[in-house]
């Protein structure tokens, strides 16, 4: 197993290690990702989720508008996200 971290600079991975022979890294690494937050993970902090309704909420003029995200744009077969993509 390899780890991989992207951003807008590129890509980092980790060792390569076998989850065979070392069971405890593999649980370290799946427990690393079950404890980050949605931003941590990647989600773009500005979309509101309540429960199946999705927004974003913009101050404009002293009154807050919210816009509902009914539908996404499109769906990429990727990895990618702010400038980056892999």
């Amino acid at each position: 197993m390899r780890l991989w971290e992207f951003d807008r600079v590129g890509g980092i991975a980790s060792e390569r290690f076998d989850i065979n022979e070392d069971g405890l890294q593999f649980v370290s690494a799946v427990l690393g990702f079950m404890w980050l937050n949605e931003e941590q993970l990647g989600f773009d902090p500005t979309i509101i989720t309540a429960g199946d309704k999705r927004y974003i909420e913009i101050k404009q003029d002293n009154h807050i508008e919210r816009l509902i995200i009914d539908k996404g744009i499109s769906c990429i077969p990727c990895v990618a996200g702010r400038a980056t993509t892999c």
